[in-house]
């Protein structure tokens, strides 16, 4: 049976949030310890103050009551606010844009910068594929693990993004310099800008690694022509010159053979091999392993040009045919004595290399053998 008795509070004890009660009617009568309802304000429960106390079980029962309200006091202020919570921060002032975090000592709550959505990285459920911006203090360096590898590396210092694995671009790709992407071009390099010493692109296959079986081909590729109409297939094609200003070379294909190691032989070596072209099902009908166009400008024109060869025990400019049926030997094989040239040809059905020589033709005698043009 619930009762409701008025009293008057005698004392009150803020921590246990319990009071003391002399009941109405009554001047020996004090109940110790009657729990204070928890919406009622410590500062309200004041001594001398008149209560009310509700009883749920046998009158007089303090472990069975409790004071419902304080005769007298003002309104309780409900905590309607985060800032009036008693374990909380007393200001938002310069908090914009924080969250609210349990501080580490796990006792109240506080304002925190959000910091990737509360740490320092993404991962899945066992942990071997994620995205870490922290994976030691302050690195600011962006890792990428996919299956357990480490794939990709973005940060401040050279190279600020590498890529371990294999690649795959299905569009285009714009270098340094470059300011717009040519739709055209599936990788372009250099742009207008303005450079010094520097390379478009390097490729370096084999310097410290040593190969396997098989050719070590630093740029590889082909130029296949699969539509129709007058076009033309080149495998390369390069354009090397100035604008408006003085140059001293400009080479279009620059080459060279390169050897290292003591005791090391390379057995032919060619600043450019030309092979015969592939034809498959179809003719081919011209076929030049070197093929210089008509020359129109220059105050001097050449069509090839070898500079003297100094050395080797064989040393021509020009050999031609495997027997050699044509050669111009270089001073670095041959030393030129009188009325001698450097031009050797094949003769007869059963070639032998026969030296071009001149003669004062008053000297010209029998059995002096001569070349006749016609």
């Amino acid at each position: 049976m619930t009762l409701i008795k008025r009293g008057t509070i005698k004392s009150y004890d803020s921590g246990s949030h319990l009071a003391a009660v002399q009941m109405a009617g009554s001047l020996t009568v004090y109940l110790d310890a009657i729990p204070v309802a928890t919406d009622i304000p410590a500062a309200e429960v004041v001594a001398e103050r008149e209560c009310t106390v509700v009883f749920f079980g046998e009158a007089h029962d303090p472990d069975d009551a409790v004071i419902a309200a304080i005769h007298g006091a003002p309104p309780a202020d409900p905590v309607d606010t985060f800032l009036e919570l008693t374990d909380t921060p007393g200001s938002y002032g310069g908090q914009g844009g924080k969250a609210v975090r349990v501080n580490v000592a796990e006792s109240a709550l506080e304002f925190a910068t959000i910091s990737g959505g509360g740490g320092s990285k993404i991962e899945d459920a066992d942990g071997d594929t994620k995205v870490d911006v922290e994976e030691s203090a302050d690195e600011d360096r962006v890792r990428m693990n996919v299956a357990a590898t480490e794939r990709f590396v973005l940060q401040a210092a050279s190279p600020q993004l590498k890529i371990t694995g294999a690649v795959l671009v299905t569009e285009h790709i714009a270098g340094k310099g470059t300011i717009t992407v040519e739709t055209k071009r599936l990788l372009d390099i250099g742009g207008g800008a303005t450079y010094s010493q520097q390379i478009g692109l390097h490729v370096g296959m084999g310097s410290t690694v040593l190969p396997g079986t098989g050719d070590v081909i630093g740029v590889g590729g082909y130029a296949i022509a699969k539509t129709a109409g007058d076009i033309r297939a080149t495998g390369l094609s390069f354009i090397a010159g100035m604008s408006t200003i003085d140059l001293t070379d400009a080479y279009a294909i620059d080459v060279q053979c390169f050897s290292f190691g003591s005791g090391k032989t390379i057995a032919n070596a060619a600043g450019v091999r030309a092979r015969p072209g592939v034809h498959i099902f179809s003719t081919l009908t011209t076929f030049r392993a070197f093929h210089a166009h008509m020359m129109s400008a220059g105050t001097n024109r050449y069509g090839f040009v070898c500079d003297d060869i100094g050395g080797g025990t064989i040393a021509r400019y020009l050999e031609l045919g495997s027997l050699p049926d044509f050669m111009v030997k270089a001073r670095g094989e041959w030393t030129p004595a009188a009325n001698e040239t450097p031009v050797w040809v094949a003769e007869g059905a059963a070639p032998t290399s026969r030296q071009v020589r001149w003669k004062d033709g008053a000297s010209v005698g029998s059995g002096d053998k001569v070349m006749i043009l016609v």
